[in-house]
């Protein structure tokens, strides 16, 4: 039931808004949440990265006689 769903979601980001710290990822919830305690603002670690230079430096690693 996509209606119990929604629901659902709103309770999770209601009680993440109640926290004092939030540890989160880029989603919509832990964003919602965020507004709805705007001290997360500044009290939050966003632990989304980007993994580009991860990508890139391994790349530049690599070797072609490695396989």
């Amino acid at each position: 039931n996509n209606y119990k769903k929604g629901l659902d979601v709103l309770m999770d980001c209601l009680c993440l808004s109640k926290c004092d710290f939030l540890l989160r990822g880029s989603s919509a919830v832990s964003e919602f949440a965020v507004y709805f305690n705007t001290k997360l603002h500044h009290h939050s670690l966003n632990l989304q990265y980007d993994c580009s230079k991860f990508l890139q430096s391994s790349r530049e690693n690599r070797t072609d006689d490695v396989f």
